[in-house]
């Protein structure tokens, strides 16, 4: 199908014709039914002869008298005055501006996904008061014949590329992130059973297939369902490259050009972050970017609508693109906080709560197997922090937990740990296995000098912070946090909390 529309995707961005009769003559007054065929209408209505002409030439009026029910889409003949047949396959074409079954635009109430002739689907809209055909304006609605009915529309609709086809052409980055998400699986339908191994597992001749699983964890980009369309926020290859290149200079070092910033970067962060904030259900209008929006995820995401070109609108045939008035890589992947919520950190299952995978802790066993809890509270910066409290008062096993901010830059970091004063503990704090820091939880009750010497943090109901520089992270990957009871803290009652975990890059 690709051959069949990459000669024509940058020919159908011509401007819409205003509709010149009034709304009753085109939509509520179809007329009564008219007691003919279409093919008898339309073939001795001269206003329709470039559209009857060129079925007849590419042999597609046997279409009209098979007895099958019918709809067509007819261009005017001034519309077919710069249609150029010698740019793509003409036979799809026309068959685009048919359906094989009676469709009437009224039922549409704001967009509907109507399948054509060719198998490829089209987007009948109304907006402001107007039908489109694969945005192009309908000008005319006719009665019901004995074998469908006919719209008169203002251009040529040529067949367009789904979402998919859109990104290869115009986003070879994230084309690659979604092909990276292709994986071979057996065809059991295909393959046959011819016999068991010596476990009783069944061993088949097998026939393999390729699945993207791009499509259950974001959207089908690369199909087409008459009830399931999405919008793009798009971006060229020249505005991604650019974007790095800017982000590149702004680290310096050894980074100075897109080539320079780490792919793995580019496909776990970067790009996940551009679906994330651009990926959305059903095909949107611009006025629909004011306020916040689920993404295709159901995350809620803030889109900045005066970054939206409006006059970008593109319509495929399973969704809708806008592109971006400037693109830049987001300053908060890369060069603001980075922040680790405490309870983001753990995962309920059956009534408890447990440390999610990539949280490791150690320590003695009476203290491991101290239930975690997640407690509410107004002085914590997301309302919620995660605690334990150790067995004893003035406990002194050993307690540790590790995890990683991952794909991070080499720069010089601010690490903060923000905290309630109980239950308190001495901890030590060790960044890809260096000391950074020993604090007792218990002084977050009291105003907090940073390291930095300029900032303070200032308790509130119980919760503070306190930080240390970070000054190995020299080169680009993961930097290891570890957190580590030492001793009894000042208070009584000793145990483990976190409100959150920050890495601040500082100059």
């Amino acid at each position: 199908m690709l051959k069949v529309i990459i000669p024509f995707i940058f020919i159908f961005l011509a401007g819409f014709v205003s509709c010149t009769k009034t709304w009753d003559d085109h939509y509520n007054n179809p007329g009564e039914t008219v007691n003919q065929t279409l093919w008898e209408t339309i073939s001795t209505n001269p206003d329709y002869s470039a559209f009857v002409d060129y079925l007849v030439e590419y042999e597609l009026d046997s279409i009209f008298h098979k007895g099958n029910s019918l709809t067509l889409f007819i261009p005017t003949n001034d519309a077919f005055k710069s249609f150029n047949p010698d740019t793509g396959d003409v036979s799809t074409v026309l068959l685009f501006h048919i359906m094989n079954y009676v469709f009437n635009t009224v039922t549409i109430q704001k967009v509907k996904m109507v399948e054509t002739s060719t198998g490829k689907f089209v987007q009948v809209e109304f907006i402001d008061g107007t039908y489109r055909y694969n945005d192009v304006n309908i000008s005319y609605f006719s009665p019901l014949y004995l074998d469908g009915r006919f719209y008169v529309i203002d251009e040529v609709a040529y067949p367009k590329p789904n979402l998919y086809e859109f990104i290869s052409l115009h986003s070879p980055p994230l084309k690659r992130f979604i092909d990276d998400f292709d994986s071979v699986i057996l065809d059991y339908e295909l393959s046959k059973p011819i016999g068991f191994d010596e476990f009783g597992n069944t061993i088949y001749d097998s026939v393999y297939t390729i699945v993207n699983y791009f499509d259950s964890v974001y959207f089908p980009v690369n199909k087409e369902d008459r009830n399931k369309t999405a919008t793009f926020l798009s971006f060229t290859n020249e505005q991604y490259t650019a974007a790095l290149d800017e982000m590149a200079q702004f680290l310096g070092g050894n980074y100075q050009s897109a080539e320079d910033i780490p792919s793995i970067w580019q496909d776990e962060v970067y790009l996940p972050n551009l679906v994330s904030t651009g990926l959305f259900n059903n095909s949107l209008q611009c006025e629909d970017f004011y306020g916040p929006l689920q993404n295709v995820r159901g995350d809620t995401v803030w889109p900045d609508p005066t970054n939206i070109d409006c006059d970008s609108r593109f319509v495929c045939s399973n969704g809708i693109t806008y592109s971006y008035i400037d693109f830049h890589v987001p300053p908060y992947l890369y060069k603001e906080e980075i922040r680790i919520e405490g309870e983001h950190m753990i995962d309920s299952s059956g009534g408890l709560y447990l440390w999610k995978p990539g949280f490791e802790v150690s320590g003695s066993e009476d203290a491991i197997s101290v239930k975690l809890a997640k407690s509410k509270g107004d002085g914590a910066s997301n309302d919620s922090l995660v605690s334990i409290q150790f067995p004893d008062q003035k406990y002194t096993g050993s307690y540790a937990l590790e995890f990683k901010f991952t794909n991070m830059f080499p720069q010089k970091y601010l690490f903060v740990w923000g905290a309630n004063y109980r239950p308190s503990g001495i901890y030590q704090v060790y960044v890809n296995d260096e000391l950074i820091r020993e604090y007792d939880l218990f002084n977050l009750r009291q105003t907090v000098f940073s390291v930095l010497g300029s900032t303070y943090y200032f308790p509130v109901n119980g919760f503070n912070a306190f930080d240390a520089l970070v000054e190995n992270a020299a080169e680009f990957g993961d930097i290891k946090i570890k957190l580590v009871y030492k001793a009894p803290g000042f208070a009584s009652l000793n145990g483990f909390n976190i409100d959150y975990i920050s890495l601040i890059p500082v100059d």
